[in-house]
């Protein structure tokens, strides 16, 4: 039996992650992004891996996981068009309120200054209709499987949410 797929139930959907300098005491300060890409509810596409700047905060940290997952769907969308099965705005699930304020908001303060220059990229895509971010809380955010050691009931959770 094979399933078949219609340009209404193709839909992209995404969570992202990242750990803030988890082995500070080891004077490693760079963090994890973790990345989970999904089409119609089954993961296609994810990464983790070290992000190449040291972060000054979580909100850096989160932010430039965010910008990684929202390049990871610029490209699916794209293929996804070319197939025939055109997105409307992907929800990306995201676990730091800051992140999620700042990439949906213009206002800023000396604080953030530096993070919004840095990430002015995603407002971009976020007005250009590519993706709109959800705040989600930590508890549901399955991409955190993707950048830290969990204990095993929480990882075991994620894993079966995400797999199936």
């Amino acid at each position: 039996m094979q399933a078949a797929l219609t340009g209404t139930n193709v839909v992209l959907s995404g969570s992202v992650d990242a750990s803030f300098a988890e082995d500070w005491k080891e004077r490693d300060t760079i963090s994890q992004t973790g990345c989970i890409i999904s089409l119609c509810g089954a993961p296609i596409s994810f990464f983790s891996r070290r992000q190449k700047t040291v972060p000054c905060s979580t909100t850096d940290t989160e932010l430039q996981a965010l910008s990684a997952g929202v390049k990871e769907i610029l490209w699916l969308r794209e293929m996804l068009k070319e197939l025939g099965f055109p997105q409307e705005a992907v929800i990306v699930s995201e676990d730091n309120a800051a992140a999620v304020c700042l990439t949906s908001n213009v206002a800023t303060n000396n604080a953030t200054k530096h993070l919004v220059i840095r990430h002015e990229w995603l407002r971009a895509q976020l007005a250009a209709g590519v993706f709109t971010p959800v705040l989600t809380p930590s508890a549901e955010q399955t991409s955190d499987v993707m950048t830290k050691a969990l204990p095993r009931v929480s990882f075991e959770r994620h894993r079966d949410s995400t797999m199936g």
